[in-house]
């Protein structure tokens, strides 16, 4: 319960954050850009992010990427909580999968910043943000058509 009312509490900051002050763009990524935004989210957090990829891909054989964020990225630590979040389960759901971006990007811009509640929350707790579940479905439902009418509607 508590981490569930942390992160609502992360995410009303991340949508009252002036976008331009964090450098985090509020867009639709497409699955490339997801990919990449998470590489570079590890870039500039690489003492608590590690990206890694599930064993399996898509249908299509996209990758489905997730970012872990934590103060031993990589290592499980007996008994620290560990919580996942995963967006973008049907295609055309668009707004968790940019939100789940943004998470990742506040929680590393913040722990840049020494937050202490961020640093608190890392030292506790092993965090799983994977943006798309379903990447093909994302593909298919922003697919323009001829007549650019979005072919997934």
């Amino acid at each position: 319960m508590y981490i569930t009312l942390l992160v609502v509490c992360l995410l009303r900051n991340v949508v009252a954050t002036t976008i331009s002050d964090t450098g985090f763009q509020f867009k639709h990524h497409d699955n490339a850009e997801v990919v990449t935004l998470l590489k570079q989210i590890h870039d500039r957090c690489p003492d608590v992010t590690n990206v890694y990829e599930l064993g399996h891909r898509s249908v299509l054989g996209l990758p489905l990427a997730v970012i872990e964020v934590t103060d031993s990225p990589g290592i499980h630590e007996l008994l620290e909580p560990e919580v996942k979040y995963i967006a973008n389960m049907h295609g055309n759901e668009v707004l968790g999968r940019e939100m789940m971006l943004a998470l990742a990007w506040y929680l590393c811009d913040q722990y840049r910043e020494k937050n202490p509640e961020i640093m608190k929350l890392l030292n506790s707790t092993r965090i799983h943000i994977m943006p798309s579940m379903n990447p093909d479905g994302w593909d298919i439902a922003t697919r323009a058509a001829d007549n650019n009418w979005m072919a997934g509607r």
